[in-house]
């Protein structure tokens, strides 16, 4: 899935390039080299089509390319907070931009026949000639699982980290109930994520040559606090 090239970013993602899906046999027959050889003769209506990228006279491992990094461009945060009156805000948001995410957990499900599609494969999925250009059939084929770009997605996103709102209650009421102070407040963490990627988050780890590969990882929890300060 990976490969580390001089040139290119550590565990870069390695496969074949998708340029369509086959939609007939006719259209199947008619993918050929510029020596007339059929390019994907194994393949049937509804598989990934598969880029020619050295021109040769079939489509073998020597037309991988690569497919993107998993390391973002640049990260980013944000802090902040203001007061008016009683009333005090605090707001702290991250987020990635520019890395790629494998989803592997799209090729585990053929390996799995109790497992789920994701809801966008299911709305989407090849079924039938004109159907879609963009995804494979569910009948995912031996050759469509090979890791290509299809299983590449976008990994950026923006995430509302923590947002907390608070009240102070004024001094010469807290004074009458025996504190110096008395603030009440509602804290939110990871409240809110804003992502393309069709898994359950965006934050993808693993070791530098396996950063990115998506296996089902389980999203982080979001945490609502009442909280009071006296």
């Amino acid at each position: 899935i990976t490969q580390t090239t001089v040139g290119k970013p550590i565990g870069s993602f390695y496969g074949y390039k998708v340029i369509g899906v086959f939609q007939s046999n006719n259209e199947i027959d008619n993918y050929k080299s510029a020596n007339g050889v059929i390019l994907q003769p194994d393949a049937i209506p509804g598989d990934l089509k598969f880029a020619n990228t050295n021109g040769d006279n079939q489509i073998n491992n020597d037309d991988r390319t690569y497919l993107g990094s998993p390391i973002p461009k640049f990260t980013y945060g944000l802090t902040g907070g203001l007061s008016y009156g009683n009333w005090d805000l605090s707001v702290a948001i991250q987020g990635v931009y520019g890395n790629k995410i494998f989803n592997l957990k799209r090729i585990d499900r053929n390996a799995f026949p109790d497992g789920n599609y994701d809801y966008d494969f299911y709305q989407h999925h090849w079924n039938g000639p004109g159907s879609t250009n963009k995804y494979p059939s569910a009948a995912l084929t031996r050759k469509n699982i090979q890791p290509n770009s299809f299983f590449v997605e976008s990994g950026s996103y923006i995430r509302l980290r923590n947002v907390q709102i608070g009240y102070t209650i004024p001094e010469n009421t807290t004074k009458k109930i025996g504190f110096k102070s008395f603030r009440v407040y509602l804290n939110a963490l990871n409240p809110l994520t804003i992502f393309g990627y069709n898994g359950f988050t965006p934050e993808i780890g693993g070791d530098p040559i396996s950063t990115g590969i998506d296996e089902s990882t389980y999203p982080l929890s979001a945490i609502y606090t009442f909280g009071i300060n006296a």
